[in-house]
């Protein structure tokens, strides 16, 4: 997942705490038409107990 510019964005985000990539990221769910699906909320889930 993370091979490609966008996959490293998001460990960069996720990892790294590079927390000015979250608007970048948020405008490429967006406009990728996942946020205008049928869900009526999007919500983040921790991978790990410690995050």
């Amino acid at each position: 997942m993370y091979d490609s510019p966008v996959g490293s964005a998001i460990k960069a985000f996720k990892f790294d705490n590079i927390r000015a990539l979250g608007p970048v990221l948020g405008s490429l769910f967006n406009t990728g038409g996942l946020l205008r699906s049928e869900a009526d909320l999007v919500v983040p889930v921790p991978l790990h107990s410690s995050r």
